[in-house]
């Protein structure tokens, strides 16, 4: 199980378009798919800080919440 201290190098990246926008999805090493939360909430134009706060706060998704070091 991965937590919110872990850095994770993604072993495949891609940018995608989300709502006319680009987006990065990654492959993390563990095999699970991951999308960069920044990003996501930019284009929806919801806060990402909150929406962070909110993920941690809910039990079956908080834990699903891991740090990524990515190419910008």
């Amino acid at each position: 199980m991965l937590n919110e201290e872990q850095d994770l190098l993604p072993v495949e990246q891609q940018t995608l378009t989300f709502y006319g926008k680009p987006i990065v999805v990654a492959r993390l090493p563990d095999g699970q798919p991951g999308v960069v939360l920044r990003f996501l909430c930019e284009n929806l134009q919801i806060d990402t800080a909150a929406q962070t706060q909110r993920i941690r706060r809910t039990e079956a998704i908080a834990e699903d919440l891991v740090f990524c070091a990515g190419r910008d």
